[in-house]
């Protein structure tokens, strides 16, 4: 594979699943997200979260502390 640079033509090669959405990361992706269908390697697939999953943990949060 060659070195990509642009970071739209890195995201679009995520999109197809060749490269890790991380940019200049040449880890082999292995984990697509279900919601954007964006791959990431097993070592930057904890750094993906979406808005609207913060604002569910942020939910669940108050949740707790509500009943505590």
């Amino acid at each position: 594979m060659s070195h990509i640079i642009d970071t739209n033509k890195w995201r679009e090669e995520s999109l197809k699943g060749l490269v890790c959405t991380k940019f200049q990361c040449y880890n082999k992706p292995r984990n697509q997200c279900p919601k954007c269908s964006i791959y990431y390697c097993n070592d930057h697939i904890t750094s993906h979260i979406h808005t609207d999953t913060v604002k569910e943990l942020q939910k669940e949060k108050d949740n707790i502390e509500e009943t505590t």
